[in-house]
């Protein structure tokens, strides 16, 4: 009876040492393509080779951890940065008023040396006093070149009371690389949980923001927008025929339709405006869209000017902020 009852413990042992095993190696296939560094990848194709012996395994897929961290932390931070957007969303519930939508500002850049100037001058004001600012969370699309090093520790501390997640991809150029901060956001659910996107360059700096937030509490209202043209609109919505603005626009991101954004930005890769105008066409038909009250005259130029406009587009003013705008 003793042997038998040993034979079965040591029948079952084998088991699960083989179903531990086969674990083991499924795992192990996985990690190899998507996480781990070349040598690291040796390391695994020797655990796989030694199997049967669970010891090995193990001690192999360890060492193996050990020295794929680098990698394995940048995949982290990635998917981490992925889905802050709407982890913070969720951490600020706190922070806003019952009326209050969940707020998203977008910043878009290429951190030349005048956004930098920007953020170190115009900046800290802004987050410090607008109630809009202080209710939203923000996340920063950065365009670089090969050799451009962006100084991440210099943005954080910027945003260093708000908090900010930084996506960083190459440059494609100027007008390709502001319809791809949109592009990529919807693709990869950037905007969850935000009952409000607001995208705004570092240059573009928000003086007013009354009147944006009472377009935000009106249920009614699914964009604000500038025109480029200054096309006349009396009925103040169902504003047709008008060329949106890129350099500033505040959207419901559930208003949008993901295919019609995306299919807007493949008929319309070499112009941003024309891109938003495609993409955000079904708010302004359906009469949902609001429009940045004092803006112009343009003169056919796509920045945001007027000497009432609630938000400026100015490349004189990053020495003047202190002052007020």
């Amino acid at each position: 009876m003793k042997k038998s009852m040993r034979q079965m413990f040591s029948s079952q042992g084998i088991r699960t040492a083989k179903k531990t095993n086969d674990l083991l190696h499924r795992g192990l296939s996985l990690l190899i393509p998507q996480f781990l560094s070349p040598r690291s990848q040796v390391l695994v194709i020797m655990a796989l080779a030694c199997r049967r012996h669970s010891l090995c395994v193990i001690l192999i897929t360890a060492l193996c951890v050990c020295l794929a961290g680098p990698a394995l932390s940048r995949h982290r931070e990635h998917g981490h940065q992925a889905s802050l957007a709407a982890q913070n969303g969720r951490k600020r519930v706190s922070r806003l008023r019952g009326s209050d939508p969940k707020l998203l500002t977008l910043i878009t850049t290429h951190m030349s040396s005048q956004h930098y100037e920007y953020l170190k001058n115009c900046w800290p004001r802004l987050l410090a006093t607008l109630p809009l600012f202080q209710r939203s969370d923000f996340a920063m699309y950065v365009t670089k070149n090969r050799t451009q090093e962006i100084d991440m520790d210099f943005i954080n501390s910027v945003f260093a009371r708000h908090g900010i997640v930084t996506f960083i991809a190459h440059n494609p150029g100027k007008q390709a690389g502001a319809i791809a901060a949109l592009t990529e956001g919807f693709k990869n659910s950037w905007f969850a949980g935000y009952d409000w996107v607001i995208r705004v360059n570092p240059d573009v700096l928000i003086r007013n923001d009354s009147f944006i937030l009472e377009q935000m509490r009106d249920p009614s209202v699914s964009g604000i927008f500038d025109d480029c043209l200054d096309v006349p609109c009396p009925a103040g919505n169902g504003c047709v025929g008008r060329l949106i603005h890129t350099d500033f626009f505040a959207i419901r991101p559930c208003s949008i339709s993901a295919d019609a954004l995306m299919q807007g930005a493949r008929t319309n890769a070499t112009s941003a405006e024309l891109m938003a105008t495609e993409a955000f066409s079904s708010i302004i038909k359906c009469g949902a869209d609001a429009w940045l009250p004092g803006t112009g005259p343009h003169h056919g130029e796509c920045r945001v000017v007027g000497v009432s406009s609630p938000v400026i587009h100015d490349h004189s003013l990053s020495d003047k902020c202190a002052g007020g705008l």
